[in-house]
Order: structure tokens, then sequence, then C-alpha cells
């Protein structure tokens, strides 16, 4: 078994049906919109129309295949201090590598596929980013 195959089958154990009805309510009800983020892999035109509908208030921020970006320019500067609420529709790896560096700080995540490569997900961590 290669190493996509064995995420892929670990990630399923985790998805739940209705997931995509209720990820938009459940994340943005109890954090300050300033350390609400939602992500969209703009290399699928069909993750751009789901981000529109599923999050139409916040404005999201682009990102493609790799976490990194995110990770070194948003999130580990250690500057956030309440608790974060990460949306995103992108692919599956895109967010078990945010979920992998968010480490012990996730409260909460929940992931459900909607499209061929595309997932809605979403992260709560449980209080800020420390260094």
């Amino acid at each position: 078994m290669d190493r996509r195959h064995f995420v892929q089958a670990g990630m399923s154990s985790v998805l739940l049906p209705g997931a995509v009805i209720s990820l938009s309510a459940a994340a943005s009800s109890a954090i300050p919109a300033a350390q609400d983020y939602f992500f969209v892999d703009d290399r699928f035109a069909a993750g751009a129309l789901q981000g529109g509908t599923i999050s139409p208030s916040l404005a999201p921020i682009r990102v493609q295949a790799d976490v990194t970006p995110v990770w070194t320019g948003l999130l580990a500067g250690g500057h956030i201090e309440a608790p974060l609420a990460l949306r995103g529709v992108t692919t599956e790896s895109f967010f078990f590598c945010l979920k992998t560096l968010l480490g012990r700080q996730v409260h909460d995540s929940q992931i459900s596929r909607i499209g061929h490569d595309l997932h809605l997900w979403t992260i709560r961590t449980r209080n800020g980013m420390t260094t």
C-alpha cells in the first residue's frame, strides 16, 4: 500500500455524512471574525463556487496544494491569542497537513468529500497559537 492510499484509508474513517450542511454553522459560532479563516484551493473552479456559498461573508484565502505559505505567513507566528476557526474547500492533503501542524491545539475537526478532488473541512483550536 502506498502512502497516498494509506492516508486516504485513515482519513475515510473521519468522514461524516451530512457534514457539508453542518460545518459552516458549527465553525463560526464562538470566535471573533478576525480569528476566522476560510481557505479555497484556486486550482479548482468548483472550490471557488462552493466557497462563495459556504462562507459568503468571509473573503477566502486562495491557496494551492502547499500549506507552507499559510503556516509560515499566517498561523505559526505565535501572534494569535484567540481560538481559531479554520474552514476550507481544498484537497484532503491540505487539511491533513494543516491539522498535523496544529497538533495538540486542535479541539475539533471535520471533513467531508464534496467532489473528486475537493473536501469541505473545519478545524477549531482550543486556544491561540503559542510558540
